[in-house]
């Protein structure tokens, strides 16, 4: 008797979570999450500050050669409520004053910045 409480009990939290669970906003939108995802989400983001760190760092690496852009140790982080802004400056130039600095054709960027939203850890936006 005791176990088929505890299923009926089960359901009853998960059709709760499936048809109350409002989900996660960015910029207005909702999205659609698992109850798996919700469940991450429930008692802390699911992406952390180091963690948007580091898929800031793999997007830099598989998308922007040496050449162009060298991210400089640790960068900087700022908590922008849904979304880790996550910025680089470009070790490559450092010295250089131009403020529009054309390398081999190629105009490279001071710095970037990914916004890497908390839920789910997609990144919503460079600049």
């Amino acid at each position: 008797m005791k176990l088929q409480s505890r299923s009926c009990l089960l359901v009853a939290v998960v059709a709760a979570l499936l048809f109350a669970a409002p989900g996660c906003s960015s910029a207005g939108k909702a999205m659609d999450q698992s109850i798996a995802m919700i469940a991450l989400n429930s008692s802390q983001p699911f992406a952390s500050e180091t963690y948007a760190k580091k898929v800031a760092l793999l997007v830099l690496d598989d998308r922007y050669p040496k050449s162009v852009f060298l991210p400089q140790e640790g960068g900087t982080v700022v908590d922008g409520g849904d979304v880790w802004s996550v910025t680089f400056e470009n070790v490559l130039l450092k010295d250089n004053p131009d403020p529009f600095p054309i390398v081999d054709g190629v105009l490279l960027p001071r710095a970037l910045t990914f916004d890497v939203r908390k839920a789910d850890a997609a990144i919503v936006d460079i600049h």
